[in-house]
């Protein structure tokens, strides 16, 4: 009987290049050189090279990839890595060399980064997306780490320093959208209870003051002026609490803006007048000389004279009635 004996092949890393010999060069935008040479140094890497970046590159500055280990584009610059790998790795023999490219695209709160990932020896494609909160340092940070952290898949000789992973990234975003679409909802109930209450405050000025500035009913006080409608909150006979909506004034960002004017009372109960305020999503950006964004303190003290406003004109209706003019 013949016995076969199978070869044990160890298996080993695809590459096996250390942070000392690793080769980087980076094909991008000359004012992420610093920004960029910075990262990796960061990451315990010091061979790296900044090089502008090239629409197209000649046969020539293709022939010099060869000499890096990584190769990554940002920007314009373009490799075609799927023809490229497959060619380039013809004449490569054990040489190994590793492409990333990315870009950014801005879509309103994040910034989107299209990475694509390939080596000469598998010659297999990745091309996946990661949002990144903030600015465009940020997106660049995020698609570095992404980048370094795929790269240690085939090479674990390279010990790196403080890079998150791929997946971290993700649930990142994943947290930052889960709080973002709460904060949105918050914004449009306080948008929601302001413009609710200025309407009722204007509704009843022009139904039930044609003669009077100022009224009074179950410790909310109506007052109009020339230019101002405004409801004051009563607490033991002294106002707590007024806010004040101007006549004439158009909102900036219709419907996502409005501004008002805010008085609140003082521990000694003396009203202190904050000045205006304003309520929109200041999140994406910020509206020039608007006045500050109501702060949580001041909408509690806002929705208080709302909710008063509103029992008013429900459960007790009937007893506004006999105040409209005959």
């Amino acid at each position: 009987m013949h016995r076969y004996r199978q070869n044990e092949v160890k298996e080993e890393p695809l590459v096996s290049k250390n942070n000392e010999n690793l080769k980087i060069l980076f094909l991008g935008d000359e004012e992420y050189f610093s920004f960029v040479d910075a990262y990796f140094r960061e990451k315990g890497l010091q061979n790296i090279t900044c090089q502008r970046k090239l629409k197209k590159l000649s046969r020539d500055e293709i022939a010099s990839l060869l000499d890096y280990d990584m190769v990554i584009t940002a920007g314009e610059t373009r490799i075609h890595l799927p023809n490229f790998t497959e060619e380039i790795g013809l004449y490569l023999e054990n040489h190994v060399i590793y492409f990333a490219e990315f870009d950014l695209a801005t879509l309103n709160d994040r910034t989107q980064s299209y990475i694509t990932i390939s080596n000469t020896k598998d010659c297999d494609i990745k091309r996946s997306p990661i949002y990144t909160v903030g600015d465009c340092m940020s997106a660049y940070l995020n698609a570095l780490d992404c980048i370094m952290d795929d790269y240690l898949k085939i090479n674990d000789c390279v010990i790196l320093k403080n890079h998150k992973s791929i997946e971290e990234i993700r649930e990142e975003y994943m947290d930052f959208r889960m709080n973002f679409i709460l904060e949105t909802e918050a914004i449009i109930e306080k948008i929601s209870v302001i413009n609710d209450l200025e309407h009722i405050i204007r509704r009843f000025v022009q139904n039930y003051m044609k003669k009077e500035n100022s009224r009074t009913i179950n410790g909310i006080v109506f007052q109009k002026t020339d230019d101002t409608v405004s409801a004051s909150f009563l607490y033991e006979g002294k106002i707590i609490a007024r806010i004040t909506f101007y006549n004439g004034l158009k909102n900036i960002v219709n419907p996502y803006y409005k501004e008002f004017n805010l008085e609140v009372s003082s521990g000694r109960r003396n009203l202190i007048n904050l000045g205006k305020r304003s309520i929109y999503d200041n999140r994406k950006y910020i509206i020039p000389d608007a006045p500050s964004v109501i702060n949580g303190d001041e909408y509690q003290t806002v929705e208080g004279i709302y909710r008063k406003v509103l029992k008013i004109f429900t459960n007790e209706f009937k007893r506004v009635l006999k105040y409209k003019e005959k």
